[in-house]
């Protein structure tokens, strides 16, 4: 499961953030979870609790986006949005698109104290 060392090097890269604030603890983190990132956002819920105990994220939320594609046509020149792996155009039905957004994971928000 790959997943844990996604959380892990988000927490990582968490606690570099907070490294000049060692008093802060992590009350809520959101991610965006691209569909085509390659992360299971159920999988990455379930081993959050596990990765971040003894860390500055120890009980905090977990919050998982999981917005849709941005598809750019090269076609028609649409930009469509789809919420599924569905790599058509969603005016012309084309399949020469471009993904524009949805391969990343991203921290989008940290809460802390």
């Amino acid at each position: 499961m790959h997943e844990v060392s996604l959380i892990t090097a988000v927490l990582q890269h968490v606690d570099q953030v907070l490294s000049d604030k060692p008093a802060c603890q992590v009350k809520g983190l959101t991610l965006r979870v691209g569909l085509l990132s390659g992360a299971d956002p159920e999988a990455l819920a379930f081993c959050f609790p596990f990765v971040a105990k003894g860390t500055v994220a120890e009980g905090a939320a977990l919050h998982l986006l999981q917005p849709p594609l941005l598809l750019s046509c090269a076609a028609c020149g649409a930009r469509t949005e789809t919420p599924t792996i569905n790599l058509k155009c969603g005016t012309c039905g084309a399949h020469d698109v471009t993904v524009q957004d949805g391969q990343d994971l991203i921290i989008q928000s940290l809460e802390v104290c």
